[in-house]
Parts: structure tokens; C-alpha cells; sequence
């Protein structure tokens, strides 16, 4: 997420997943914050495989992602625009 979208995301507390019958993921929230604002909202979340731990992600998600981000900081840094 840093490199890919924004260094000012920060993953929340995952919760285990049961996808089918043996496969398992960490669904990750993703989250905005600004060191002048704290934690601002989610804008995201990524699946990590339980057993090996890959990252499942598509360049549609990190843009999906990227606009919520976008879009909840001109909220929040500019809130009369």
C-alpha cells in the first residue's frame, strides 16, 4: 500500500476469513490517517492467504483504494469544498 497507493495508510485488525474449503485469508482493513488528524476512516480492505501469507490484490483494487483515499481527504482536509 505505501509504495502502491499512499504512505499514509495504515492496515487495521484483521479478521480470519473462510473462503472455501481450504483456503483462509486475513481480511485486512486499510486505513487513512494524518499525523494532524489521527485515523480519518477506511478506505479499503486487502486479503493475505493465512498459510503463506501472499497479498491478493488487482491493480482495479488499488485504484478503488486510491479514489476512497482521495476522496476521504478532500473531505476531511478541505470540508467546505
Amino acid at each position: 500500500m505505501l509504495n502502491q497507493v499512499s504512505g499514509s495508510l495504515l492496515a487495521g485488525s484483521p479478521t480470519l476469513i473462510h473462503l472455501e474449503q481450504d483456503k483462509w485469508v486475513w481480511r485486512v482493513p486499510i486505513d487513512l490517517t494524518f499525523p494532524s488528524h489521527g485515523h480519518v476512516g477506511k478506505v479499503g480492505e486487502v486479503d493475505v492467504g493465512a498459510q503463506h501469507g501472499e497479498v491478493h490484490y488487482t491493480d482495479a483494487l488499488l485504484e478503488q483504494i486510491r479514489q476512497a483515499a482521495r476522496e476521504l481527504a478532500r473531505h476531511v482536509l478541505h470540508p467546505a469544498q
